[in-house]
């Protein structure tokens, strides 16, 4: 046993099992480009080449002597690492270099919680030293395998751009926390342990607030995220019923036109002022909405007509454009979520604006709902505000508007785009669907 153990130190083998597990995990993390590299191919190649690198190399050129820097570990863990990953593994390089750096941070930390046994090697029986050595070794391998796990469950978007500044502050802490166990395993700084360690944590303070920071403030974005959906949702739930409203107006319009012919009726007997009362009494004033949109498609005829009867009672010449089909394919509750923001926006813009206009156009290409709404405007907004945030006072509660319509364009696989073009701003949409068009036009 203890001739096996002294192999496993001549060697560094406890260095060449950790590459081995790191490669593991950068394989099952960031996926191959090539799907014929099998994860043991790959582990076992880069394991091989790191082995001949950090473990052989150096005794060929000490004479066997044992013993390396730290720092030759950390370059050989990370240069090897990424020689490795870059060529052979998809996600970016900087992705690649967090995992590697939280990694070896990660082993080099463990390794210092284990100093009081290196530096106890020579006052107990070897025999003894050797089972703690290996046993703790051990329980590093177990600890990797679990660290393996949990960045394979939380991995870093491969999709997020992240700014040039926050990438810097990602590779901070796991370099902290390799300056933090170089400290400890070079003798030349043991003196000054504290002083470095205390500016090191100086350092990573504001770094772990900032990092609550954004979690809180992440949290409380998508509470509020959730809330706004949630209103949207409720407004589905309304919309799911304009079948039965259709059918009730479709009633009242088969009324109407019986109550035309009686007017009709007295028209025709010269009966005036009886007309004249009937229709005070029994008609009335006769609402905007009855001159709703038909698209064929109940849940578009009700959410248009109540969102554009609500503009032309501010008094906002609307203008519509429609063909649709009346089974449209389409997810009703992203649809509903989308235009009714959408419409929101619009009609919210359009109330300080002179001579307001809305002009909504719809169509059915390509297997895609395409929709375009612009609202006239004053100004160029996305020069003034290109994030489109709220304007409003209560900002806190608003504003997420845009920020939803995205989300659920990009959830159903859709393409979103605004614009300002000849004074109007354009909100051009396309959504997942079928096509089977009949035409609405509306002034």
């Amino acid at each position: 046993m203890m001739t096996l153990y002294r192999l496993y130190r001549y060697f560094a083998l406890d260095g060449v099992i950790t590459f081995f597990f790191l490669s593991l995990t950068l394989y099952l993390i960031c996926e191959p480009k090539n799907k014929r590299l099998s994860a043991l191919a790959y582990s076992l190649l880069s394991t091989l080449s790191y082995f001949a690198i950090y473990s052989l190399l150096p005794l060929i050129f000490t004479g066997g002597k044992v013993g390396m820097p730290y720092w030759y570990y950390f370059l050989c863990s990370v240069a090897i690492a990424l020689a490795w990953g870059l060529p052979s593994l998809k996600t970016s390089a900087f992705t690649k270099l967090v995992y590697i750096l939280f990694f070896v941070a990660m082993v080099q930390l463990y390794k210092y919680i284990c100093s009081p046994l290196y530096i106890a090697e020579g006052t107990m029986p070897p025999q003894l030293y050797a089972v703690l050595d290996i046993t703790t070794s051990a329980l590093l391998y177990a600890l990797l395998f679990f660290l393996a796990l949990f960045f394979s469950g939380h991995k870093l978007s491969a999709s997020v751009e992240i700014l040039p500044k926050r990438s810097l502050l990602l590779l901070v802490f796991p370099a902290s926390l390799l300056g933090m166990s170089i400290v400890g395993f070079v003798p030349r700084l043991r003196e000054l342990a504290v002083p470095i360690l205390s500016a090191i944590l100086l350092i990573d303070l504001p770094l772990v607030y900032y990092m609550v920071f954004r979690v809180i403030t992440a949290y409380e974005e998508q509470r509020k995220m959730d809330a706004a959906l949630s209103q949207s949702q409720a407004e589905l739930a309304a919309y799911i019923e304009a079948k039965e409203l259709r059918e009730e107006l479709r009633r009242e319009r088969h009324e109407l036109k019986n109550r035309y012919f009686y007017i009709q009726t007295l028209l025709a007997e010269e009966k005036f002022a009886e007309a004249d009362n009937y229709l005070e009494s029994v008609i009335g004033h006769i609402s905007d909405d009855l001159g709703t949109i038909e698209t064929g498609n109940a849940l578009l005829d009700y959410l248009l007509s109540r969102k554009l009867g609500e503009a032309k009672r501010l008094k906002i010449k609307v203008t519509t454009e429609i063909a649709l089909p009346k089974e449209l394919s389409i997810d009703s509750e992203a649809l509903c979520t989308v235009l009714s923001n959408l419409l929101d926006n619009a009609i919210e813009a359009s109330r300080t604006v002179q001579s307001p206009e809305i002009r909504v156009s719809m169509k059915c290409t390509g297997g895609y709902l395409a929709a375009k709404i612009a609202n006239r405007v004053d100004k160029d907004v996305l020069s003034l505000n290109p994030n489109l945030e709220t304007t409003k006072k209560d900002s806190a509660n608003h504003g997420f508007g845009f920020r939803i319509i995205r989300k659920t364009v990009e959830k159903q696989n859709g393409l979103f785009s605004v614009s300002v073009e000849n004074g109007y701003f354009v909100a051009d949409l396309m959504l997942p669907a079928e096509q089977n068009i009949i035409r609405s036009e509306n002034d």
